[in-house]
């Protein structure tokens, strides 16, 4: 971690701090007067602030959290959800969860508490469902297919090492799972003409040992298979690879298997016998996907990082030339790098890859 790094997470959770500390004095009131909503706007923004900013710092449990309570709070706001004495308690508790998150973090960078209890009873009134560890991925917060859909039991715990880094190179990396050899050999040969690194495996343990090692920025796999079906090989890779897409291959689904493939965020579910032809598009649709995705990421933390340093700059006043200097210069070059990613994402999206994995090295 460079000093940038340091400061851009020391800068937030000293604004953190200040946030959650005017986040308790609205709840207090709230609590009191549960139907008193003159402040629910202001309320709203300093949760979203808390939410954006921390997850562009790096503090994703903090900002997943405060993503499930905003989600609450935006339904009070839109009146959909009549304020109570205990949501106004679960929103208190909530806020002094948060604050000794912040506290911890500010010893350690890589702390983390017991969010699940408090974020479940959050979902349990919002009527969302956390799939995937991260929120901020489009497809991980889910509503069911079907309204009387049950809902889905959580598969068996595996173990999941430490997430693999997804760019260690600028190729775009796809790996297939089928129990079907043949059928896993003729999916990498149609994916082959791709600009793409292809894997393919043969069942849910070899898929997840391929996952922890390198990755992958797209997978592709069965639904029936024998060890792990496909739906929750999908449930557990996503603890690991929350923001990949998925594609799933069946040559039958049940109306069941449409409901879950839509509450994992399935990008996109094809028929066998499949054809080069829908294949390839679909693959190149959704690599087209993640590497914006990556993109937007990666300007959102180029965007805070400029904002922090301007700060760091006007508290600089009065003048300290060589100091200003060198953080004008990381300004220029912090902007630079947005106008470059911003260039290559509304261009061609291969090499917007590139430009985002050269950001990060």
């Amino acid at each position: 971690m460079d000093a940038t790094e340091i400061i851009i997470k020391n800068e937030f959770l000293q604004e953190a701090d200040e946030i959650v500390a005017e986040l308790d004095l609205f709840f207090l009131d709230f609590e009191r007067s549960p139907n008193d909503l003159s402040n629910i706007d202001r309320i709203f923004r300093l949760m979203h602030t808390l939410k954006g900013s921390g997850m562009a710092a790096g503090f994703t449990q903090l900002g997943e959290f405060a993503h499930g309570v905003e989600g609450l709070l935006s339904m009070i706001r839109g009146q959909t959800l009549k304020p109570s004495t205990e949501i106004a308690d679960l929103l208190l508790r909530s806020n002094e969860l948060m604050a000794r998150l912040i506290k911890a973090l500010k010893v350690d960078f890589g702390s983390t508490c017991d969010t699940s209890e408090l974020l479940s009873s959050v979902l349990t009134i919002t009527g969302l469902s956390v799939v995937a560890a991260s929120p901020s991925a489009e497809g991980d917060l889910g509503y069911g297919l079907f309204d009387d859909e049950p809902a889905m039991p959580p598969p068996n715990p595996v173990s999941i090492s430490a997430p693999a880094r997804l760019h260690e190179s600028t190729q775009q990396h796809i790996l297939v799972c089928d129990d079907d050899l043949p059928i896993v050999e003729l999916l990498c040969e149609f994916l082959s003409l791709l600009p793409v690194k292809v894997t393919g495996v043969t069942s849910a343990s070899e898929a997840m040992k391929v996952l922890n090692t390198c990755g992958a920025d797209l997978i592709i796999t069965d639904l029936r298979m024998p060890e792990v079906n496909g739906i929750d090989f999908i449930r557990i890779a996503k603890q690991l690879v929350p923001r990949t897409p998925v594609i799933f291959v069946s040559g039958y689904a049940e109306r069941a298997d449409l409901a879950a493939m839509c509450q994992l965020g399935a990008y996109d579910f094809i028929d066998k016998p499949i054809t080069h032809e829908r294949l390839t598009q679909s693959a190149s649709n959704a690599l087209r996907l993640k590497v914006i995705r990556d993109g937007v990421d990666e300007l959102s933390r180029l965007n805070f990082r400029a904002y922090l340093l301007n700060s760091k700059l006007v508290d600089h006043l009065p003048a300290n030339d060589q100091a200003d200097q060198k953080i004008l210069s990381e300004i220029t070059s912090c902007l630079d790098r947005i106008s470059s990613l911003t260039r290559h994402i509304l261009g061609d999206p291969a090499t917007a890859l590139i430009a985002s994995s050269d950001l990060q090295s």
